[in-house]
């Protein structure tokens, strides 16, 4: 039974069964953020290295990766496009104002719209 668990496991993060049996066994600790990226690459059917690239954004995810990423999540495709669009366009910290003009805000980056 145990080794069937870990083929399944293997198969949807990705990972190698001897690295599987490690993180499984009783004396592995996960971190909070281990936990819930494993979690999220198997509810999302998403690899953890794939995962891991998309996160460091040394990959661009697909529409189909995206849409699967948010119903991991419990969410829509559009309600994870529009957080986030608020979290690129929200202000990072305001600009001290030259004498004479307004502090003006500073954005992080771009929304592109699809």
């Amino acid at each position: 039974m145990r080794s069937q668990v870990e083929e399944v496991l293997s198969r949807h993060t990705d990972h190698d069964v001897a690295t599987l049996r490690a993180d499984m066994d009783r004396d592995k600790v996960f971190t909070a953020r281990e936990a819930v990226a494993y979690g999220m690459a198997d509810a999302a059917r998403i690899s953890m290295p794939y995962l891991s690239e998309l996160e460091r954004g040394r990959k661009e995810a697909s529409s189909e990766v995206l849409a699967a990423a948010a119903r991991a999540l419990g969410l829509g495709l559009t309600d994870l496009l529009s957080l986030a669009q608020d979290e690129l366009t929200r202000p990072a910290q305001v600009r001290p104002a030259r004498r004479g003009t307004p502090p003006s805000p500073r954005h992080d980056g771009m929304c592109l719209a699809a």
